[in-house]
């Protein structure tokens, strides 16, 4: 009989070795789930909350490996080295990162387009909390929150002078370094930090640098009011090596898939401040924040004639202010947001001055106001319900000049000629340009009840009504990627139900719990490759199955996060029934493991499996599939003296050759084996 290492066993023998060690009890958990403090039990919905002493221990240096490995969160990305890329929760595949809401500190994360975040610009070793909120939140949350919500946390200065410092080195000629300190003069904190990451990448034309710092600041309570705020600047530049036949993926996936050089530079900036307090009469708490990402990308190597670039410009305003009104056994949260968008992009083709080929000016305003209510129904039970409430308005402006006029010059096989049909200013293509307004309105809703059968375990089951907004390069072709209909005013919003039913436990030496749910999305969008347009693709169902446990003692600790999940459509105008939406696996497992070996020495491993995968944009889904991956980690850490530590670690310890992700034929593959090795201290 032929043995097959599963992280199942991997459970079953921890457990066994763990029964035998002292027992570590574990305090009841808070989240944030519902925007202020309150238990985990209570909370109807799958919750990972990972501290601060979970995010010390953890020699991850990146927001998606930390996930990955610690929450159970899939990431796939385009680069090789993990610095962009999308993360997928509750069984969404292609564009999965415009279904999950990421907050960094209360301010949207996410792009305004279709385009990745870059995860370079979030130094690990700031956060002070990680919080994965599964499921459908459109109440609380809105946009995006349509399979679950990542909040990001950065750290607050202390009341006490410290600081923090990590050097690494490794694989692909990797450095990257982090430092921060913190200090408090007269009830005023600060807090300084800066990072920096080199690498050459796992693949040919995937090198990647990253510089950024932040300041964040506290105030003592002033006026019956805390006040805090955080200003970050990061500038990055990413290579881009494209994408592989299967063939070239598995024969040497370190190869580029592209003949010229594609890169860009990504600057960033964010600043938060918000405010909370507690009154006689309840609590409250008010965020504001900007962000502004610009984007320069670069399309042809320096010496080709006309490479094309793209400059894209965004800015964020969002104010969100929330009360939270306490009655006897009830409290209601009332709360708003607005936020508005600009984007503005630019195209040019350079020859050997800029020429400008096309230019948008986009503004977005949305504006909506929720209720979220909360009654206790005797000691056991609590039902909550709310009501959301949300209108868009997008404010469309694209230019596109007529190709033939934009050159002075022409070159033919008898050399350099004049342009006879060269025009400055050239004129507006009028097929191809458009301008005007959009409005969508959007509502959700979600009602829940919870019974606690102990102090430890709780049941619950709910229902949501969830919404998108499309993004902005959803609707309209202002990026030069040729759309059959460049401006898509009938593209309509994504609409949909949730329903979940879950138990969960917390406290003592283990926790976990199980959750089933089922989502339909009514008119889900889906870029068709025939048509040549994003379309709302029609029905489309999700029934998933999660599980979750996790064990501590004095010495051991694991963790196992397992889903299954169903995830298929009928596509309208196709031959052919029910099929399998693309780039979604069927099943997906997570297992991370520590052992204390020795008063000085941590020992950490960690497993993800994921099952195959239809590649994206194969409705019919008669392609070749991404196969399936089991990808494990090791790593060590070596306190050589109090505040003072030696890691080391290896990705990758099988060295698996594996597809990250996959589009109508073009594979990205994921890095080999990687070493790295480090300093960590503390003072």
């Amino acid at each position: 009989m032929k043995w097959r290492w599963h992280p199942v066993w991997l459970v079953v023998v921890l457990a066994s070795v763990a029964l035998g060690d002292e027992v570590v009890e574990l305090r009841p958990y808070e989240v944030e789930a519902w925007h202020f403090d309150t238990m985990g039990l209570e909370v109807a919905a799958d919750v990972v909350r990972l501290e601060l002493s979970d995010l010390e221990t953890s020699l991850e240096t990146s927001v998606p490996e930390l996930l990955g490995k610690h929450a159970g969160v899939r990431f796939s990305g385009f680069t090789g080295n993990g610095t962009e890329g999308q993360l997928a929760l509750r069984g969404f595949g292609d564009n999965s990162g415009l279904r999950v809401l990421v907050m960094v500190d209360g301010l949207t994360y996410n792009p305004s387009d279709m385009g990745g975040i870059n995860w370079m610009g979030l130094d690990v070793g700031e956060l002070a909390s990680v919080e994965v909120i599964r499921g459908g939140q459109s109440v609380l949350y809105g946009n995006h929150a349509v399979a679950g919500v990542i909040k990001l946390k950065t750290r607050d200065p202390g009341d006490e002078r410290e600081g923090r410092i990590r050097l690494e080195h490794g694989s692909n000629s990797t450095n990257r370094g982090s430092l921060g300190l913190s200090q408090k003069f007269n009830g005023l904190g600060l807090r300084v930090g800066t990072y920096f990451l080199d690498t050459d990448g796992f693949r040919e034309n995937s090198s990647a640098e990253s510089r950024g710092g932040q300041l964040a600041w506290k105030l003592d309570e002033e006026g019956g009011a805390n006040w805090s705020g955080r200003i970050h600047l990061d500038q990055s530049h990413n290579e881009y090596p494209g994408p592989l036949t299967y063939e070239e993926a598995r024969q040497d996936p370190s190869q580029s898939g592209y003949i010229l050089a594609e890169q860009s530079q990504t600057d960033t900036l964010v600043a938060t401040i918000g405010a909370s307090g507690a009154e006689d009469w309840g609590e409250w708490e008010a965020q504001a924040g900007y962000l502004s990402r610009d984007r320069t990308w670069r399309q042809g190597a320096v010496d080709i004639a006309e490479p094309s670039e793209t400059r894209n410009e965004q800015d964020r305003w969002t104010l969100s202010p929330r009360v939270l009104l306490p009655f006897k056994q009830q409290s209601i949260i009332i709360g708003a947001d607005l936020k508005q968008d600009w984007l503005e992009s630019s195209n040019y083709i350079q020859a050997p001055e800029d020429i400008l080929r096309s230019e948008a000016d986009i503004e977005r305003t949305a504006i909506g106001g929720y209720l979220f209510w909360r009654w206790a129904l005797g000691p056991e039970w609590e039902l909550s319900a709310g009501v959301r409430m949300e209108s868009a308005q997008t404010d469309y402006r694209y230019e596109r000049f007529k190709e033939e006029q934009l050159r002075p010059e022409l070159v033919t096989n008898r050399g350099t000629l004049p342009n006879p049909a060269y025009k400055n200013p050239p004129d507006v293509d009028p097929v191809l340009s458009f301008a005007g307004p959009v409005t969508k309105s959007g509502w959700a809703a979600e009602i829940s009840l919870v019974k606690t059968l102990s102090e430890t375990v709780s049941i619950w089951g709910g229902w949501d009504r969830l919404y998108r907004y499309p993004s902005l390069d959803e609707t309209a072709a202002y990026q030069d990627y040729p759309l059959s209909i460049p401006f898509n005013r009938d593209l309509e919003p994504e609409t949909g139900n949730n329903f979940e039913l879950g138990i969960k436990r917390s406290g003592s030496n283990w926790s976990g719990g199980a959750t089933v749910f089922y989502m339909v999305i009514n008119n889900e969008i889906f870029f068709d490759e025939d048509a040549l347009l994003n379309t709302n693709l029609g029905e489309t169902e999700r029934l998933g199955l999660e599980l979750d446990a996790s064990w501590q003692v004095e010495r051991y600790g694991f963790s196992v996060r397992t889903a299954w999940v169903d995830a298929s459509f009928r596509q309208k105008g196709k031959v052919g029934g029910r099929r399998s939406i693309p780039l979604v696996p069927d099943f997906t497992s997570q297992v991370t493991a520590w052992f204390l070996v020795g008063p000085d020495w941590r020992l950490s491993f960690d497993m993800q499996y994921q099952a195959e995968r239809i590649q994206g944009n194969d409705f019919l889904n008669d392609s070749q599939r991404v196969p399936a991956s089991f990808l494990g980690g090791i790593s060590l850490q070596w306190e050589v003296y109090s505040g003072l530590d030696l890691t080391f670690r290896i990705n990758n310890v099988f060295d698996r050759n594996h597809i990250v992700t996959a589009y109508s034929g073009g594979f990205y593959p994921g890095p080999g084996r990687e070493f790295y090795a480090g300093i960590r201290a503390s003072f």
